[in-house]
C-alpha cells in the first residue's frame, strides 16, 4: 500500500465518499456555467427540435450529478460522523448522528451544504419550466455550494473564514467546477448538436477554461507554497507525494484542453466532420477521467496532514 493512503485520516472509504460528493457537485455547478456561459451561443444556431434534444441531455446531466453529489454526501456524513464519534456500525454511528450535526463544525456545514443541494434541486426544476432567471439562480445556489466546500479544508481549519489562504481554496474549487465540471456539458453538445454548433460550442468553451487554468494553476502554487512548505516536503513526505500526482493530472487535462482546442475542435468544420466529432467526444470523455482522478487527488489531501513545518 502507497505511504499516503497508510496516512489517511478515516481511511480510503471516507476519502471516497468524499471524492464523490465533490465530484457530482462540481459536476452539478458546471452545468449550470455551462448552461448559462456557452450554451446560448450553440442554442442560436439549433433548430427548435434539435434544441429540444439538446436541453433535454443537459437537464439528465444535471440531475446524474445531483443524483452521486446526494448519494456522495450522505455516505460521507455517515462515515465522517463515524470518525468523529470513533464508532463503527450503522447502529452506534446513527445514534451519535444528530450530535455530530448539531455540535460539530462539520455538522453544520453539512447541513448548509444539503440545503444548498436540495435548493438546486428546486432550481432544476424551475429551469425545466422555463421559470426567467431559474439558470442563473441554479448557477448562483451551486457555486455557493462548492465554496462552503473550502470550509472543510486545511485552510478553514489553520486560519478560518476570513484568511487569504480559505478564499484562494474557494477560487480553486470555483475554477474546477466551471472547467472540469463543464467539459461532461460540452461533450453532450458535441455528440448531440450539428458539428458547427458542436464547433461553436468548444470555441466559447476555450476562452473560460483559459481563465479558470489559469486560477487553478495560480491557486494551486500559493496552496503549495503554504501547505507543502518546503522542497523535501515535496519529494519526501505522503503530502508532497500527491502534490505531485495531483500537478502531473493537471497537466494531462492543460494537454488534452490544447489539443481539443486547437486540434480537434477546428477539425469539426473540414472534411469528415463525424470523425471529428468522435475523436473529440472521445477525447472529452478521457480528460474528464483525468478530471475526475485529480478531484479523487484532492480529497486525498484532504485526509493528510500538511508539512509546511518539516
Amino acid at each position: 500500500m502507497p505511504a499516503f493512503l497508510a496516512a489517511l485520516q478515516g481511511g480510503l472509504p471516507l476519502v471516497l465518499a468524499r471524492a464523490v460528493f465533490v465530484a457530482g457537485l462540481l459536476s452539478l455547478c458546471g452545468s449550470f456555467v455551462f448552461r448559462v456561459v456557452v450554451a446560448p451561443k450553440v442554442f442560436a444556431r439549433l433548430s427548435a427540435a434539435q434544441g429540444a434534444r439538446v436541453e433535454r441531455a443537459l437537464f439528465r446531466l444535471a440531475w446524474a450529478s445531483f443524483g452521486v453529489a446526494a448519494i456522495g454526501i450522505a455516505i460521507w456524513t455517515f462515515l465522517q460522523t463515524a470518525a468523529i464519534a470513533g464508532v463503527s456500525g450503522f447502529g452506534p454511528t446513527f445514534a451519535v448522528l444528530s450530535e455530530v450535526l448539531e455540535f460539530t463544525q462539520f455538522g453544520h456545514l453539512v447541513l448548509w451544504q444539503a440545503g444548498l443541494l436540495l435548493a438546486t434541486a428546486g432550481v432544476i426544476v424551475a429551469a425545466q419550466l422555463s421559470v426567467r432567471f431559474a439558470m442563473t439562480a441554479g448557477l448562483v445556489v451551486s457555486a455557493a455550494n462548492v465554496a462552503m466546500q473550502a470550509a472543510h479544508g486545511h485552510a478553514m481549519a489553520m486560519d478560518g473564514w476570513f484568511s487569504p489562504l480559505f478564499g484562494v481554496d474557494v477560487l480553486h474549487l470555483c475554477a474546477a467546477a466551471s472547467w472540469v465540471g463543464g467539459l461532461l456539458p460540452l461533450m453532450l453538445v458535441v455528440r448531440l448538436a450539428p458539428c458547427g454548433a458542436a464547433a461553436v460550442a468548444a470555441r466559447w468553451f476555450s476562452p473560460m477554461g483559459k481563465w479558470c487554468v489559469g486560477v487553478l494553476a495560480g491557486t494551486a502554487l500559493i496552496q503549495g507554497w503554504v501547505l507543502v512548505g518546503s522542497f523535501t516536503a515535496l519529494l519526501n513526505a505522503s503530502y508532497g507525494t500527491v502534490v505531485l500526482i495531483k500537478t502531473a493530472l493537471f497537466v494531462m487535462l492543460l494537454g488534452f484542453a490544447v489539443l481539443n482546442r486547437y486540434g480537434l475542435a477546428p477539425a469539426l468544420l473540414r472534411a469528415e466532420p463525424e470523425l471529428a466529432r468522435r475523436r473529440l467526444v472521445g477525447s472529452i470523455m478521457v480528460q474528464t477521467t483525468v478530471g475526475v482522478l485529480a478531484v479523487l487527488a484532492a480529497a486525498v489531501l484532504s485526509g493528510l496532514a500538511p508539512t509546511m513545518k518539516m
